[in-house]
Order: C-alpha cells, then sequence, then structure tokens
C-alpha cells in the first residue's frame, strides 16, 4: 500500500527544499560511496533506529543515492522520519528547516526501498547506473538544455532495464526535483486518466501508461503537464500539488473500500459486485485491474523464485 503523508492540511510543500538541498549534497558523494555508507550509518545511529541497509551483521558494500533517499521516504512513524532528517541535517550539513509535514509524498513500502540486488545477484555497472540518472536528472533539471535533455534519456533508458525497475524509479526522480519531474506511481497514474481528468486525453495521446514509459515519452508527459500548469483555470499548478491531490483522492478510496469492508465482514454478507464509487463500472475496471502475475511480481523486487514461492506457501499455511 502507497501511503499518503499523515497530518494531511493545506499545503506547504515545505519538504521540497530540503529533499532537493540534501540531492545536491548527496550528488558530492558519487565518487565517495564507502564515506558515504559510513555517514548513512551514522544518521542511524544517532538515531536509534535500525539501518536498513545491513546486509549479513555488516554494512552493505555500496550504495546509490535512490535508496539513501528511500531511508526516509519508507513507511515508518512520522517521528522516526523526522529524527532521520534531523541528523541528515545536521551529519550532512544541510543548510535548510527539516520538514514537519509531507504533502504529496509518496512513501514506499520497505520491500522497494532498494534499487538494486545483492552483489551476487546484481551486474557490474547497476549501482554506477543509476548515480549517473541521478546527476543528469539534476543537470536536466536545473538547466534543461538540449545536451542535457538527451543524458537524461540515455541514463534513465538505461537503467530502466535494470533490474526491479519499473514505475519506481519516477518516484524517486519526484523527490529529488519535485517541480521538475513527474511521479508515476499509482496513485497518480490513476489520478491522470480517470474519466473525468482534465489530463486525460492529453496524456493518452501520448501513453496509455499500462507499461513504464522509456526516456522521451517521460518527458512528453512532463511537459504536457508543465504546459497544462500555465493555464491559471488548472486546478494543479506543480506536480507536488498534483500528487497531494491524487494521494488525497486515493487515502479516501482505500478508507472508504475497508470500511465497506468492515460492514460486511459485521453483517456477515457476502460482499456482492454493486457498483460503488470504490467499485467502478466493468469498462474501467478492465484498465485498471490488469492481470498481475508471479512474473510481474518478480520484476519488482528483489527476491527470486524460490523465495518468492517460500512465501506463498508460507502465507497460505498461516492465512
Amino acid at each position: 500500500m502507497i501511503k499518503i503523508s499523515e497530518n494531511a492540511k493545506t499545503p506547504s510543500f515545505e519538504w521540497t527544499n530540503f529533499y532537493m538541498k540534501f540531492a545536491d549534497k548527496l550528488l558530492e558523494y558519487k565518487n565517495d560511496r564507502t564515506n558515504l555508507i559510513k555517514l548513512i550509518d551514522k544518521v542511524f545511529d544517532k538515531s536509534n533506529l535500525k539501518n536498513p541497509f545491513m546486509e549479513n551483521g555488516e554494512l552493505c558494500d555500496d550504495i546509490c543515492p535512490f535508496t539513501v533517499f528511500s531511508a526516509f521516504n519508507r513507511q515508518i512513524k512520522m517521528n522516526n522520519r523526522i529524527t532521520i532528517l534531523k541528523n541528515i541535517k545536521e551529519i550532512f550539513e544541510i543548510d535548510e528547516i527539516v520538514p514537519s509535514e509531507f504533502e504529496g509524498v509518496t512513501f514506499v513500502p520497505p520491500i522497494f526501498t532498494r534499487f538494486f540486488p545483492k552483489k551476487s545477484q546484481r551486474k557490474e555497472d547497476d549501482i554506477s547506473n543509476l548515480w549517473d540518472l541521478f546527476e543528469a536528472a539534476i543537470n536536466y533539471a536545473d538547466n534543461p538544455s538540449e545536451i542535457n535533455k538527451i543524458t537524461f534519456i540515455r541514463n534513465f533508458d538505461k537503467v530502466s532495464a535494470q533490474y526491479g525497475i519499473r514505475w519506481n524509479i519516477t518516484i524517486v526522480l519526484y523527490w529529488i526535483r519535485p517541480y521538475s519531474y513527474l511521479n508515476l506511481d499509482e496513485p497518480n497514474r490513476e489520478y491522470l486518466l480517470k474519466e473525468d481528468s482534465l489530463y486525460r486525453d492529453n496524456i493518452l495521446n501520448i501513453s496509455n501508461l499500462k507499461n513504464p514509459p522509456n526516456g522521451n515519452i517521460y518527458l512528453d508527459i512532463i511537459d504536457v503537464c508543465k504546459e497544462m500548469f500555465k493555464n491559471p483555470a488548472n486546478p494543479h499548478h506543480s506536480f507536488p500539488e498534483l500528487s497531494y491531490e491524487a494521494l488525497k483522492l486515493w487515502e479516501n478510496k482505500e478508507k472508504k473500500t475497508n470500511t465497506n469492508k468492515k460492514t460486511n465482514t459485521n453483517k456477515n454478507e457476502e460482499v456482492t459486485s454493486t457498483k460503488t464509487v470504490q467499485e467502478p463500472d466493468e469498462k474501467y475496471k478492465e484498465s485498471k485491474y490488469e492481470k498481475y502475475t508471479k512474473e510481474d511480481f518478480l520484476k519488482e523486487v528483489f527476491m527470486n523464485e524460490r523465495q518468492y514461492n517460500t512465501l506463498v506457501n508460507l502465507l497460505k499455511m498461516k492465512k
């Protein structure tokens, strides 16, 4: 499940400045990753929290910047998130206020926080490619020249072909430059393509968003949205505003769905297929719920088929 940030109030998007400043600082460690790993460990030690980047009781041998960002954008308690960021501010000397609210931020499940597999499973350039994309994304966001665009697309496509990379790469690009890159997680994709969406027709002219886009298509979608943001009548004027609205709707839908499940369970009634806000008509349901196979799952997580089968059998046994 993907969650909207807690404490949803009038959006201030104060997190955006801190995230961008930290991304800038992180880039300085592209060729000093051993020291970066030690500093991240220091952050968690000072926060009295378990370091998620330990392997067999030892620090991981390498790390990418997107995985570092996932450390505080996991689904964890809000006070732990803020504690981590306070120590990042101190240890990495970030000259920015630590955010206390995270409107429009997608928090990902712990299973999706790494963007590369273990050393025995990954290719030699996997992590370096992620750093190259990180640098290219910052450069293109801050200086959208044609050469920077070409470099971004090349690196985006290279990383997109790597193991475990699908829609998740757009989530982290949004984290590091939230006013430049569109997060294409499920809430945003659903929001952009819902029947009454102002974005729907323009997006569908580019992609139906059934599969992760290549770099060219991704930037085309971004350009369409940015052009619409310029219209004063448009409901959003930035990607954080759009993501905030999409996550609100997503969370409200989940709450209603859970409420309906509890009501049906309490009444000992079988859940029917009555059309509700949570159960769209069949035409829409087909476009929303595509068949999701074991192979699809294994492409998105760092887990082999044997581990998958063990997990499934355990869930069936424990119910």
